[in-house]
């Protein structure tokens, strides 16, 4: 993808930010058109500058930024909305998108879908819609957008139409494989469960296990073998009785 000179007014979500030189900051961001960048935010550590504040996470921006390189200069960034200060296992939740798309979105790889995905999880997180579901059908959009997109409403080998009544095992790389009447599986997965996700309804909240399970072995192959941080907080928040 070609880099031009000069960008304004992209729209953006600040991913991460870590520390660059003295004052500086340098800045994960994911924009429709451009992917995942990184821009260095210069001052921006410095305890009255404005990007400091504009550049909060969760916040819709706009950023203009200059340069080709690796590394842009960040202009400008204005913030669509008040800061937001979530807590507890939503900021969690929050944080385990920030990871998923660093980890499996390159930069310079634009991918607009995986970019709506990720302001439409946290817009229904932030109005406290459940942070559970929420993470299953950005899950399940990121890999669409990743083009390993899952077909959730037919058999794998056989095409045959899900059965909302029966079981399946889910197989990464192939399908949902069905299971024999009365067979169990720890990671089984519902019929009706699948068909839910496939057509964007409401999961129920005994589905919402199953979900998980099928969609963390789907994202399994492309995460490798280093584990997510997030996971071992919300995982460990589950054990106090936290998780929803």
């Amino acid at each position: 993808m070609s880099r031009p000179g000069r960008v304004e007014n992209e729209p953006a979500f600040a991913l991460h930010h870590y520390p660059y030189r003295d004052t500086s900051a340098l800045v994960e961001l994911i924009t429709p058109g451009f992917g995942r960048i990184g821009v260095v935010a210069r001052g921006a550590r410095r305890p009255k500058s404005a990007l400091r504040v504009a550049l909060g996470p969760f916040r819709p921006l706009a950023v203009s930024w200059s340069g080709r390189g690796e590394l842009r200069t960040l202009r400008h960034a204005e913030a669509g909305g008040p800061p937001v200060f979530p807590t507890g296992r939503r900021l969690l939740s929050l944080y385990y998108m920030n990871e998923l798309i660093l980890r499996l979105i390159a930069r310079d790889d634009p991918h607009p879908g995986i970019f709506h995905a990720y302001s439409d999880a946290l817009a229904a997180i932030l109005a406290g819609d459940s942070d559970s579901a929420s993470l299953r059908y950005f899950e399940l959009r990121l890999l669409d957008g990743l083009g390993y997109g899952l077909d959730l409403s037919a058999e794998a080998g056989t095409g045959r139409a899900l059965d909302p009544e029966a079981s399946y095992r889910f197989v990464p790389g192939e399908g949902l494989i069905p299971l024999p009447p009365g067979a169990g599986h720890k990671a089984a997965v519902r019929g009706r469960m699948a068909l839910a996700l496939a057509n964007g309804q409401e999961l129920v909240p005994q589905d919402l296990e199953g979900a998980r399970l099928m969609l963390r072995a789907a994202l399994a192959p492309l995460l490798g073998e280093k584990p997510l941080r997030t996971r071992a907080l919300l995982a460990a928040l589950g054990k106090k009785g936290l998780a929803q």
